[in-house]
């Protein structure tokens, strides 16, 4: 019974730890629509900014990723949550558009935001 009881404890510790630390995981909206994204939780949408953010910036941002790079580890975070949020906040405002397509594609929202947020 205090096995059982310490193991549960330790679930509870370990889960709540890795949630807080680990905002940037679990996005799972890479290829959602438009209406999939709008019903998404914002803890996904945000992961899943996040996703994005790092890999347009790896592939065709050389001096973002050069100053982020630069960083460490609790300021890349930072700085990647903040741009992460941004990039979040750009792509739902654009989905949340009367002109939306609810079927289109929202990855294409992500790419036209991250070029005027921080252009390519």
């Amino acid at each position: 019974m205090k096995l059982t009881l310490f193991i549960l404890i330790l679930m509870a510790i370990f889960s709540s730890c890795a949630v807080a630390d680990e905002w940037y995981a679990g996005g799972t909206l890479h290829q959602a629509t438009v209406l999939q994204w709008k019903s998404a939780s914002p803890d996904n949408r945000l992961a899943t900014s996040a996703d994005w953010f790092t890999l347009l910036t790896k592939r065709f941002n050389q001096s973002l990723q050069k100053e982020m790079d630069s960083l460490n580890n609790d300021q890349y975070l930072s700085f990647l949550k903040y741009n992460s949020r941004r990039l979040e906040q750009c792509v739902s405002q654009r989905a949340g558009s009367q002109y939306a397509n609810g079927s289109g594609r929202i990855v294409d929202y992500a790419v036209t935001c991250y070029k005027n947020l921080f252009g390519l």
